[in-house]
């Protein structure tokens, strides 16, 4: 078949057949599973999303790139046809050419004959217009991104993010605490920081691994390192977890026996471990998000910004704040960007004259028993999953008398800025890609927090008993 009689049909990629009703068909009553606590059914929806996740993830793959592959086809044909047209345009015969070929097709099909007129037109004039064939060449990108997926690769994503968020929260509440011998507490504490320095060692060995293939800009590796790093993610998320649940034994037997120092070195600990955890899922996420996009032909943003890593430093370097003793906050401090812990005695939620929503936090230290004011921006602590006791570590700028707590002294906790941490370091771009999915740092706020127990509850709770009421109020993608 010749290029002109190619043009009878462009082949157009077909919708996915695997509705996307399948995965909310799961992620909704995971959602209940854990407004009823119900253990038991969180675990099986979690594990069945991730396998659902697994199975669409590959049809959708399967289908993105049939219609990258076929449109790499009709753009290469549009441009095969256009430099064998001009070519016959600029011979000195052009017009008995275009007419002869207007004549073969008409004995073939006269539709076909018809739709090839104006470029044969230009041919006789002895001249090609490129517009035609830049119109096919879009069109044929328009096609190679599969046109149909989009919801459903959303929600596949979402029910990679969901079914590993419902594994720890089911470990948290689940898990054997154990029984504490506070005569082991060294130990114990440094079997605590191993383990989060070992994790964390992982979970950036992965991270290194599919940055260096972005920046080699070799797909087929960034398609086997974000499969690799997703699998290691769901191999250390069930046991780093349950890290959570025995050190909140610890702390609670180790304040109960007037060891309040202790049991802040392993808050501490478990804030840290409750932030990795979130991370780890939030690289789970973006992997998923990188190999269901890598089979379109273009890649949107933000997908394209990772995959521009050359010459972009790795490692992410976030703000902290002087580490300041709740006891020694005064107004020397006043202005000062500071960094402020403790175990949260208070957590509500209001909304100022203009209708923003403003969180507010009281953390107490253990040792001293001083207490501070923090104010959440845009966050509403109960239904971020903070609780009551758990150890939360925050970032921000005291005043002595803080608008947001309404002249009380207090902590305005920091908001951190995603652009700016992105453009410095590729890490901190993959953290904040994974957003439309699971927010590292909530509303972008520098904090983190141990996670709690989780009791039910309707979904006007405001009661900070909820550590797993990210499952409940947060949506599944954005």
């Amino acid at each position: 078949m010749s290029a002109v009689e190619s043009l009878a049909v462009v082949p157009v990629p077909p919708a996915s057949e695997h509705s996307g009703e399948a995965l909310a068909g799961l992620l909704v009553p995971q959602r209940q599973a854990a407004r009823d606590a119900d253990w038991p059914t969180l675990l099986q929806l979690s594990l069945n999303l991730l396998g659902a996740a697994h199975g669409h993830g590959v049809a959708i793959r399967a289908v993105r790139g049939s219609a990258a592959v076929q449109a790499e086809a009709a753009v290469e044909m549009a441009a095969q046809l256009q430099d064998g047209l001009a070519e016959l345009a600029a011979r000195d015969d052009h017009a008995a050419q275009a007419q002869g070929i207007r004549e073969h097709l008409q004995g073939i099909d006269a539709s076909l004959a018809t739709r090839a007129g104006p470029l044969l037109d230009q041919v006789a004039a002895g001249s090609i217009e490129p517009g035609p064939f830049e119109e096919g060449r879009a069109s044929a990108a328009v096609l190679g991104q599969a046109a149909g997926t989009e919801l459903e690769a959303g929600l596949c994503v979402a029910a990679a993010a969901r079914g590993l968020l419902g594994l720890v929260h089911w470990v948290v509440n689940t898990a054997d605490p154990g029984s504490p011998d506070l005569s082991r507490f060294d130990a114990q504490l440094e079997a605590f920081q191993q383990a989060h320095a070992e994790t964390a060692q992982t979970l950036r060995a992965g991270e290194l691994a599919l940055h260096t293939a972005c920046a080699d800009g070799r797909p087929a590796a960034v398609e086997a390192e974000a499969a690799g790093l997703s699998g290691t993610v769901q191999e250390v998320v069930v046991p780093f977890a349950a890290q959570q649940t025995v050190g909140r034994g610890w702390v609670a037997a180790l304040r109960q026996a007037g060891r309040g120092g202790d049991a802040e070195q392993i808050g501490r600990v478990l804030a840290a471990d409750a932030l990795l955890l979130r991370r780890a899922i939030a690289d789970a996420a973006v992997a998923e998000q990188l190999r269901l996009d890598l089979a379109l032909r273009e890649q949107p943003e933000p997908v394209a910004a990772l995959l521009q890593a050359s010459g972009v430093a790795f490692d992410a370097e976030l703000p902290n704040g002087r580490d300041t003793p709740l006891a020694h906050l005064g107004a020397a401090d006043d202005g000062d960007f500071v960094q402020v812990e403790g175990f949260v005695v208070e957590a509500t939620a209001d909304r100022e004259a203009d209708g923003k929503l403003v969180g507010r936090l009281v953390v107490q230290d253990a040792s001293s028993q001083a207490t501070a004011e923090l104010a959440t921006v845009f966050l509403h602590p109960p239904h971020v999953g903070i609780t009551l006791g758990c150890y939360l570590v925050a970032h921000g700028i005291f005043r002595v008398s803080s608008a947001r707590l309404q002249g009380r002294p207090g902590v305005e906790v920091d908001a951190l800025a995603p652009a700016a941490l992105g453009q410095a370091a590729w890490q901190a771009r993959l953290w904040f890609t994974a957003g439309r999915w699971l927010d590292m740092w909530r509303s972008n706020l520098n904090l983190c927090w141990s996670l709690g127990g989780h009791t039910a509850g309707p979904d006007d709770s405001e009661e900070p008993t909820r550590g797993a009421a990210e499952l409940i109020y947060a949506p599944f993608a954005r």
